[in-house]
């Protein structure tokens, strides 16, 4: 019995290796028994639901400004592939709030409360986007980058990839292992 499911888990693996480059790494977690599954609202949460990360440098806009606003628009981003993300998050997605600077950490996570809508610039639409996002949560244990660059499952985050990015995907199970680190 426990033959055959390894032979599942390893089949399926070599599978998804053609879609996901990064599940070798979750596959040598899986069998040191390190994966872990944290779920915010179990019952509430949307199957459909995408986790994100985005950035700002605290001096200019932090965690504490968009807490003490309840809401805000999170607008600005200047860069196509960000632009991009920004037009696939969804209301209810859930968004991990990164700090740049002095302090690079994760801080909180946000809520988006209202989709892609057109950034305009000086009056004009220029093809930039916006979206509103309100705090969700706030991480007891700040994650700072360099816990995030030697964990085996957070390597592989744009964050660490594509570091000027200021927004982008993070997968269920990174965000949730972020949580847990967090609280």
């Amino acid at each position: 019995m426990l033959r055959l499911r390894r032979r599942r888990i390893v089949f399926w693996s070599k599978i998804l290796k053609m879609f996901v480059p990064e599940i070798d790494k979750c596959h040598q977690l899986l069998f040191q028994n390190k994966i872990l599954s944290l779920n915010l609202t179990p019952a509430k949460q949307n199957p459909n639901m995408k986790y994100w990360l985005v950035k700002s440098e605290p001096s200019e806009y932090g965690w504490e400004d968009l807490v003490s606003k309840g809401e805000d628009i999170w607008d600005g981003i200047r860069n196509y592939q960000a632009r991009n993300f920004l037009k696939e998050m969804k209301t209810g997605d859930l968004v991990l709030f990164y700090h740049s600077g002095k302090n690079k950490e994760i801080v909180g996570v946000a809520k988006v409360s209202e989709e892609a809508f057109a950034d305009l610039e000086e009056g004009e639409d220029k093809g930039w986007v916006a979206v509103k996002i309100k705090p969700h949560q706030n991480l007891k244990n700040p994650v700072s980058l360099g816990q995030i660059k030697s964990d085996n499952l957070l390597a592989t985050l744009h964050l660490v990839k594509q570091s000027r990015l200021s927004t982008m995907p993070v997968g269920k199970g990174q965000f949730d292992h972020v949580i847990q680190l967090g609280s």
